[in-house]
């Protein structure tokens, strides 16, 4: 018997509010890593600048701003996502979307641009590999309906995302 005033032989619950209740442990994970990496990602970015400035004196162009600006916004995704993943917002889970598209757009699309030979090849594959995970975590059904996401997805967004995001890193590249 379920505890439904009005029809007592309804069930208690369902499969989707059960699973939006619990709180899928691999987003609590992705949230606090994301949160460490984009005060890192954003720290690390602004010291370095400061570094910079102090050094070599203001930039002469706008081009050496470029790289601190791309990062920037990249541990600003990865802050703002956190707290999203963690109180499972469905906005948090987009951001992290959007996150997982740009990182990966920057790791593919940088070094094909600038034509660079002897970066670490097998660091980018890690990356890479680790984002595909994540991205594959975060469509998994039960993940989805804790964060209130529909089953279906969407593949245009999805595909705009993606556009949004090797858009943005060529910009910043041919800036």
């Amino acid at each position: 018997m379920g505890d439904n005033p009005v029809n007592p032989y309804v069930s208690p619950s369902t499969a989707s509010d059960e699973a939006r209740r619990r709180r899928p442990i691999g987003t609590v994970v992705l949230a606090i890593v994301f949160l460490i990496l984009g005060v890192w990602l954003g720290g690390g970015g602004a010291l370095r600048f400061i570094q910079n400035w102090s050094q070599m004196g203001p930039p002469s162009s706008l081009r050496a701003y470029a790289p601190f600006v791309h990062f920037g916004i990249i541990a600003s995704v990865f802050v703002v996502a956190s707290p999203g993943l963690l109180f499972l917002r469905r906005w948090g889970w987009w951001a992290t979307i959007l996150l997982c598209y740009l990182v990966l757009a920057t790791f593919i699309l940088v070094p094909v641009v600038r034509f660079e030979r002897g970066d670490p090849v097998l660091r980018r594959i890690v990356i890479g590999t680790v984002l595909l995970l994540c991205w594959l975590y975060l469509h998994q059904r039960h993940v989805r309906a804790s964060l209130g996401e529909p089953a279906a997805g969407c593949w245009r967004t999805h595909a705009g995302l993606l556009a949004l995001s090797i858009i943005t890193v060529f910009g910043f590249v041919f800036l």
